[in-house]
């Protein structure tokens, strides 16, 4: 199995300067395409629990799911292939940057794409929120480990109570039974991109102590990822967590 990581490194920026090679396939439209053919290929469906999850909502009304990280929409497409037929219409809000979402609106005109939070309408102080409707599931697919300063943006998401959902799920998390740790990923078709393992305790313990409102029901590691750490032998695993609004 080819090394999927290298290096251990105090930050993204020291990740960045030991690398040659350009590091944000995020704006490569050809890498940005490639990615919804690669999680269809994928060997582990990228949203087994998603379908499992609807089954506990108001299946009275329509549900809405705000996917943070979520590409040009392409969990919402694997979700139509998974979901419970008799459930009501879901309206699925992505996340990310303005490119992928420019592509986004091309690939996915059944998905709602916003580059940054603040721009949700649900954000909006003239949106009557209790009125119109509650999110039902906020979404991280493989998200958290690109994102710098993740405790941030766990902070923003608890703060924004109007984004306060029945389900946070956090799926395929990077994760280390060791001190959370940064490293580059190689396996990028020719990018090395900055990337976190967190620590799973730690990362536990700081969703929690930001908001006592939620309590973890689900909680799934996959077999050790080390034979592809290169350099490094240190536990490292993907987990897979949901939190549920008590």
């Amino acid at each position: 199995m080819a090394t999927a990581w290298r290096g251990l490194f105090s930050s993204f920026k020291d990740a960045i300067s030991d690398t040659k090679h350009p590091t944000d396939p995020w704006k490569d439209e050809k890498w940005i395409k490639y990615v919804p053919r690669k999680l269809k290929n994928h060997l582990d469906s990228p949203l087994p629990i998603i379908p499992h999850v609807l089954k506990y909502c108001d299946n009275t009304r329509d549900i809405y799911i705000l996917d943070i990280g979520g590409n040009t929409g392409s969990h919402f497409d694997l979700l139509g292939e998974e979901y419970d037929p008799y459930i009501n219409e879901i309206h699925y809000y992505c996340i990310d940057n303005e490119y992928v979402c420019e592509i986004g609106k091309q690939l996915n005109p059944s998905v709602k794409f916003y580059s940054n939070l603040n721009d949700l309408p649900t954000l909006k102080s003239n949106f009557n929120f209790q009125q119109h409707f509650r999110w039902d599931i906020i979404y991280l697919n493989s998200t958290l480990q690109y994102i710098e300063d993740w405790k941030s943006l766990l902070q923003n998401l608890q703060n924004l109570k109007n984004l306060a959902p029945d389900y946070f799920i956090f799926e395929r998390l990077s994760v280390t039974t060791n001190p959370t740790f940064v490293t580059l990923q190689t396996d990028m078709d020719g990018y090395e991109v900055p990337y976190r393992f967190i620590n799973e305790k730690e990362f536990i313990d700081t969703f929690l102590s930001m908001n006592n409102e939620y309590q973890l029901i689900y909680r799934c590691k996959s077999e050790p990822l080390d034979d592809r750490l290169d350099g490094l032998d240190w536990p490292v695993f993907t987990s897979n967590l949901i939190f549920v609004r008590k």
